[in-house]
């Protein structure tokens, strides 16, 4: 997975793995080529980059309070194939 930073005036990507992006404090994480986000308990797709913060449904329950986004609500899966409309 690819961190995305702005440093200096200059976008930055730096690819980890989870364990190593547990050790930063970002928000904003883009998949592996090819993958895409999908949550855990939901099982909601999310495309192939998220923005962690704070969700206030999951899977159409209402979170009171909202609950707060981490790495590890989320699993890269392989994109799925689109499918055909003709």
């Amino acid at each position: 997975m690819c961190i995305i930073k702005f440093i200096k005036g200059l976008l930055k990507c730096d690819c980890v793995s989870v364990s190593e992006f547990e050790s930063h404090n970002e928000k904003h994480i883009i998949a592996d080529d090819g993958k895409v986000f999908q949550r855990i308990v939901s099982k909601e797709i999310y495309g192939e980059e998220i923005y962690l913060g704070y969700s206030y449904y999951i899977g159409g329950v209402l979170q009171d309070p909202p609950h707060e986004d981490k790495i590890e609500d989320f699993e890269e899966i392989d994109k799925p194939k689109e499918e055909s409309t003709m």
